[in-house]
């Protein structure tokens, strides 16, 4: 057997000596009584664990960061960041969203569901950062209109709100769907702008349309009739679960490093310094002012049908046109008594229609085009004699539909021009208001219902076409001028009619009213 070098044999002994008072350290720790809890935060002693355990995350949770967090979004992000420019910061506020997401799933599945979800000033609390993240991204998208990365901030901008599905009830799956078909637009733009080519382009808007279409398998599977909370006794409310939303863990205090070894040639040192105090979050403080004004707001704008409760019945002692004395002073003294007691306050403004989101999208045949405000570059060009072209409650907008179309209906639509070339079958306006439609080609029908205020543009190729009206006024048709110099010619469709009756054969006959003189 070879000899052991006398510096390996010193090392080892060295090693055994410092092994042995680590042991008997050790086993005097383990005799004594157990600490105090500050001593406990630094001491070395084995059996006493760093930190507490994470809490284990519910099955919908799991699913959310197997599927979304460090799926689909991480794909995104990453090819965000390949195409760089504002992309990548919608990136990142899109992933911060979504990160939050998973926490408020994470708490809510042991949290009861609030009463005044989503409208409470807990529950604008816990969707605070969604909420912020989505505005900035369509603020991005709204500062940079002449960048030319517009198309990828468009199609980000007209999905993210889907991101917001947490406060859909009770079926958030056909809101995310509907946020979707809004973004396929521009992000069919940029599919075609980079089409045939190896920029990275092509695959990020295949990611963001992947990322939507794996929230909406989510949601749908897991979240079918709205965000789950928990329905047991012990669930606690939000207000008590809000803490771990700030950094996806109940509030504690951070764990203390673990104290170095001690060394062969003496005690253990001293434990750390305990942590430095929490700072106190300021800008919360600096901003509550302004989110209670603004929950108030939206407290009053879904007061609903309660907007009138506030009001009282008028007496008729206190209504002129039924009292002479009070017309010739034109002062209605003060009410008394009871009714006056009863009065009061009504509230400031009457709810808002809710504005539903804008979207193109082609389903099979058919174009539909919905809830668009002040577009004005609206263009139809994948079209065939098949295609059916349907739009709905656009205002202020410009569509112009190429190639020869099966039919067209434009409904409850206001100051919206339409031009189109020529429709196989009939061309419909169904209450419209000031409506401008332009036939370029030849259209055998169109048809106008319960309408106002419609112009019709008909080309020589249009001279044929027979227009059919119904509870419609103010519809006048231009007719091309016969040359290039000339004017086009306009005339009127009636809109006044006078019928007669003859009682022999118990016929009718009705013809338009001319007014002459």
């Amino acid at each position: 057997m070879s000899t052991v070098p006398p510096e390996l044999s010193e090392l080892v002994r060295r090693l055994e000596a410092a092994t042995a008072k680590i042991e008997d350290f050790a086993r005097s720790a383990a005799t004594r009584a157990p600490p105090a809890p500050a001593a406990a935060a630094g001491a070395a002693a084995p059996a006493a664990p760093a930190a507490a355990p994470a809490e284990e995350l519910s099955r919908a949770a799991a699913a959310f960061e197997s599927a979304i967090t460090d799926g689909a979004l991480a794909q995104y992000v990453e090819l965000s960041w390949t195409v760089g420019g504002l992309v990548k910061e919608q990136a990142e506020l899109v992933k911060k969203a979504l990160v939050h997401t998973g926490r408020l799933i994470q708490v809510a599945s042991g949290t009861k569901k609030p009463g005044d979800w989503p409208m409470g000033k807990d529950s604008q609390t816990a969707i605070a950062t969604i909420r912020e993240a989505i505005e900035a991204v369509i603020a991005i998208k709204e500062k940079n209109r002449t960048s030319k990365q517009f198309n990828h901030l468009t199609a980000v901008a007209d999905g993210v709100p889907a991101l917001g599905w947490v406060v859909v009830d009770p079926k958030p799956a056909p809101y995310i769907s509907d946020m979707k078909d809004a973004a396929q637009f521009y992000a069919n733009r940029v599919f075609r702008d980079f089409k045939g080519s190896d920029a990275p382009d092509l695959a990020w808007v295949a990611a963001w349309t992947a990322l939507l279409n794996d929230l909406l398998a989510y949601v749908k599977q897991y979240h079918t009739t709205g965000l789950v909370w928990s329905n047991q006794a012990s669930a606690v409310d939000l207000a008590a679960a809000l803490p771990k939303l700030k950094g996806g863990a109940a509030p504690a205090a951070p764990a203390a490093p673990a104290a170095p070894k001690p060394s062969a040639g003496g005690p253990p040192p001293p434990p750390p310094p305990p942590p430095p105090p929490v700072p106190e979050d300021t800008s919360a403080a600096s901003s509550g002012g302004g989110d209670d004004t603004r929950n108030a707001l939206f407290a009053q704008l879904n007061v609903g049908s309660s907007v009138t409760a506030g009001l009282r019945k008028v007496d008729k002692s206190e209504m002129t046109h039924k009292n002479p004395a009070l017309r010739a002073s034109s002062v209605v003294p003060a009410s008394t008594g009871a009714k006056a007691a009863a009065a009061t306050p009504a509230t400031a403004a009457a709810p808002a229609a809710a504005k539903k989101p804008a979207s193109m999208s082609l389903q099979g045949n058919k174009w539909v085009i919905e809830n668009y405000v002040g577009k004005r570059d609206i263009v139809i060009d994948d079209t065939s004699i098949k295609t059916v072209v349907y739009m709905y409650g656009c205002a202020d907008c410009a569509v112009q539909v190429k190639g020869k179309v099966n039919s067209v209906t434009i409904d409850g639509c206001k100051k919206t021009a339409v031009v189109i070339e020529s429709a196989v079958s009939t061309v419909d306006v169904v209450n419209g208001k000031g409506v401008q439609l332009q036939v370029s080609g030849a259209v055998p029908t169109i048809a106008i219902d319960n309408s106002d205020g419609v112009t019709l543009y008909l080309a020589k190729e249009a001279c044929g076409v027979e227009v059919l009206t119904a509870k419609s006024s103010e519809i006048n048709i231009l007719l091309a001028p016969h040359n290039a110099d000339g004017d086009y010619r306009e005339l009127p469709i009636a809109e006044q009619f006078k019928t007669t009756v003859d009682f022999a054969t118990g016929a009718t006959v009705t013809v338009p009213v001319e007014h002459k003189g």
